[in-house]
């Protein structure tokens, strides 16, 4: 990491001040390979591992204020600022990251892989066994992102008697650009093989056989066909556009010496995104046509229409005339807060008319949904999967859709999030520096995301609703979702004090809601964020993957009483001192309860027909769950389809994962050099991060068709020890 900041104040007049700041900050890591370069007897080491590679992330800003005093009560601050982002990672092989051939592929025999710069590298390749999986090999492609960030900021402040006035605006305008090789199936393309003796590939095999020997390796070994292929481009690098604009009003009025008020509200408007060259489209269920974007286009060059009602009114106050100390305050707001998903939206430069193109296919089980030039047969990666070839369709026109690929489709009917956020407090000094808080905290969020298949795949776990038949993948970006959270928070403080402050805070909490949005836990894609039931969303409702009932936190900070000015030995010599004075140890404990999951079969949620409390004997050999009270799913979500996907009658999240304690601990050292300057001290620093070393797990093996269903293999933060060097000036 290399970074700097350089600031400039300057006053022009007693009422004027401006400031500029420039800053850079330049960042990079190796992510080391599974695999250590020359372990290969052929030499053509393996790239393995999500995530490998050099990872670099360098940033660039300006920033300009000017603060204006018209008189004692009226102050306008301006700010204006700019930032520049670039994110990205070269995977073990891309540019000849961490020392890998950029033709390792082809050195190893696929051909057709490592045909230009964006497809250096290895194929994404995984293999899944009935009872375990291998973890995926190599990566997606290459990635990187750019971003440029505009923004201005005013408001003016103006006193009268017991009321400050605030009002002001916001304006924010982003532009980014970017290439991710691993969306739209991957620049190198994406292979699972399987069996259909059972693992999440088992419906794309006819059966033991001459294309499956019952083992997904050997299937492998023996160069027979994977169980599903995707390959694509994501076309660009696009330069997407948005902005957001927003008026504020505000009022902190001081009633009496008891009361204080907080009025005001929020107008936020959130502009769909633009690209620059209007290579984005949209799909139309109702026609099955794709629209691209244009100035002409029915959707113009957003696709979109923008939610213009995002009004926030917001109302705090606080009441501290219990008491005669006034040591007792009783607070509470409620306040209505409008966002917007960015990350969640599925990008519409993804789809077919602009550049971007893909095909997924089963080449044993629909081997008509592959493209005419895929190598049927034995050994499909010597002979060279294909590439896909992509088109730029002229900006406002419309075309039938393709059905060999995804297809992305966005609700134009904007719906921007809202979150209505509410609580009460209250709050006692019960001694000299020592505060007691105990307070309700909940909100209730309305218009999120729900991403769903709404083609004709029925894969379980979120199978498409069939809105669509004729595509197999029509991924839905819609409006619909809801959340809600209700917590009881207390929190005792000591502030700092006689060398000591503490912090403890415990936490009774449930949060629920219906989706996870367009990312889910251990989820990749709309196939296992979806909802389990297309017909009935509510279905999914149940604890959010974020849920953690329980919370309890300790931290102190403890300056050691020993040495000058200190309690102890606060007579000593300064060349004693050195040694033994300037002690500081620092705790964080925390404790809390583990994360939910539910139980699974075949990608989608179990049938729980038992009791699911282990045995004696379970409990005996680390079965968290009986696996007798579980079974795969019967019901059809389409009674009449012959290959429907089924749906469990377990709701979503019912169990909850082991609970985790951690205990963090630093000693801080400081050595005055005071022939440099009294304030100049060199502060060494020993950390220890998971002190006891204490074994946390997370959650069990949830697949009732995995061997070890019902056993936590997972392990947490091991402990660290860092050892650091300060200097403070």
């Amino acid at each position: 990491m290399d970074s700097y900041d350089v600031k400039i104040d300057h006053k022009i007049t007693g009422n004027n001040s401006i400031f500029g700041r420039y800053s850079k900050s330049n960042n990079s890591r190796i992510r080391s390979n599974n695999f250590n370069l020359g372990t290969s007897p052929n030499k053509n080491d393996l790239p393995s591992g999500f995530g490998a590679g050099d990872e670099f992330g360098n940033s660039r800003g300006i920033t300009l204020g000017d603060t204006h005093t018209f008189s004692p009560t009226i102050i306008n601050d301006a700010r204006a600022g700019w930032t520049h982002v670039e994110i990205g990672i070269n995977n073990p092989g891309v540019n000849g990251s961490l020392g890998f051939n950029p033709n390792v592929s082809a050195n190893l025999g696929a051909a057709n892989i490592n045909t230009s710069n964006n497809n250096e590298g290895i194929i994404l390749l995984g293999i899944v066994e009935p009872n375990s999986n291998q973890e995926f090999v190599g990566d997606g492609g290459a990635f990187f992102f750019q971003s440029d960030n505009y923004n201005f900021a005013d408001a003016v402040t103006v006193v009268r008697g017991s009321q400050i006035f605030k009002f002001g605006t916001d304006l924010r305008n982003r532009r980014n650009s970017n290439f991710d090789g691993g969306r739209n199936g991957g620049t190198k393309g994406n292979y699972q093989y399987g069996t259909s003796a059972g693992g999440f590939v088992s419906g794309n095999y006819n059966g033991i056989g001459s294309n499956d020997t019952g083992s997904a390796v050997a299937n492998f070994l023996l160069g027979y066909q994977p169980g599903f292929v995707t390959r694509g481009t994501p076309g660009g690098p696009y330069t997407i556009q948005n902005s957001e604009l927003a008026f504020f009003v505000q009022d902190d009025w001081k009633v009496n010496n008891d009361l204080t008020l907080n009025l005001g509200v929020r107008y936020d408007v959130f502009n769909a995104p633009t690209e620059r060259f209007d290579r984005q489209a949209n799909f139309d269920p109702a026609t099955g046509r794709i629209n691209v974007a244009g100035k002409n286009a029915p959707g113009g060059r957003d696709l979109a229409k923008n939610d213009l009602n995002n009004f926030g009114p917001r109302i705090g106050f606080a009441y501290s005339g219990f008491l005669p100390n006034k040591k007792l305050v009783f607070r509470g707001g409620f306040g209505v807060v409008y966002t917007t998903d960015v990350s969640g939206v599925q990008p519409l430069t993804t789809n077919p008319g602009t550049g971007a193109a893909n095909f997924s296919c089963t080449p044993i089980t629909n081997p008509g949904g592959c493209p005419s030039n895929y190598p049927f047969g034995r050994n499909p990666f010597e002979r060279g999967i294909p590439e896909v070839s992509s088109i730029t369709a002229a900006p406002g026109s419309s075309f039938v859709a393709p059905t060999g690929g995804n297809i992305i489709y966005n609700d134009p009917n904007r719906r921007d999030a809202y979150v209505q956020q509410y609580n009460t407090t209250l709050q006692y000094e019960f001694a000299r520096n020592w505060l007691a808080e105990i307070a309700y905290v909940g909100s209730r969020s309305r218009n999120l995301l729900i991403v769903r298949n709404i083609g004709a795949a029925q894969n379980n776990g979120g199978p498409g609703s069939r809105q669509i038949t004729n595509i197999d993948t029509v991924i839905a970006t819609e409006y619909t979702g809801s959340a809600k959270y209700n917590s009881l928070q207390t929190k005792v403080e000591k502030r700092f004090s006689d060398g000591l402050s503490i912090l403890s805070a415990y936490t009774l909490a449930k949060a629920i809601d219906n989706t996870p949005g367009g990312f889910c836990i251990g989820g990749t894609g709309p196939s296992t964020c979806g909802p389990e039931n297309p017909f009935d969303l509510d279905f999914d409702r149940g604890l959010s993957g974020l849920d953690v009932k329980h919370r309890f936190t300790f931290a102190s900070v403890y300056d050691l009483p020993f040495g000058r000015k200190r309690r102890f030995l606060g007579d000593i010599p300064k060349a004693l001192d050195f040694f033994i004075g300037g002690f500081q140890l620092n705790n964080i404990v925390t404790l809390q309860s583990g994360p939910v999951f539910s139980v699974n079969s075949g990608g989608g949620r179990a049938d729980v027909i038992g009791d699911p409390t282990p045995t004696a004997s379970q409990r005996a050999q680390g079965i968290q769950l009986n696996r007798a009270a579980f079974r795969a799913p019967t019901t059809k979500i389409f009674p009449n389809l012959a290959n429907s996907a089924v749906i469990g009658n377990q709701r979503r999240n019912t169990f909850r994962g082991n609970p985790q304690y951690y205990w963090d601990a630093s000693l801080f050292k400081n050595f005055p050099v005071r022939f440099i300057s009294e304030a100049f001290n060199v502060q060494i620093r020993i950390s220890a991060f998971n002190v006891l070393n204490n074994v946390n797990r997370s959650a069990p093996i949830s697949d009732i068709n995995d061997s070890n269903f019902g056993k936590d293999f997972s392990e947490q933060r091991r402990r660290q020890l860092e050892f650091a060097l300060k200097l403070i000036f």
